[in-house]
């Protein structure tokens, strides 16, 4: 079956396959803004309160620099722990 659309002939696999091709870059376009948020928040949140703790405790920026380096480890193994996942959700669909 064939579909002209805006004087394109068009057949109806490659319909189906502009479709997945939408929804792969649906879920890029979410896996970039998840990888955003997973770096950002945490050293967003270092940021803010490194300072504080560190005015409190009477330190110069020994807390800022811990908390920046925790929130950099813990955004990685968010990361890693997300790939993982998604490499194991790609070998099943393979093997299907």
């Amino acid at each position: 079956m064939i579909i002209s659309h805006l004087g394109y002939n068009v057949g109806a696999m490659e319909i189906k396959e502009n479709s997945k091709n939408v929804g792969m870059y649906h879920k890029m376009v979410v896996m970039a803004l998840e990888l955003a948020v997973v770096f950002a928040v945490p050293a967003i949140l270092a940021a803010l309160l490194g300072p504080r703790i560190d005015i409190y405790m009477g330190t110069k920026n020994t807390w800022t620099l811990v908390l920046i380096l925790c929130a950099f480890v813990i955004s990685w193994a968010l990361v890693i722990v997300r790939y993982k996942k998604m490499t194991r959700e790609i070998k099943e669909r393979n093997k299907q």
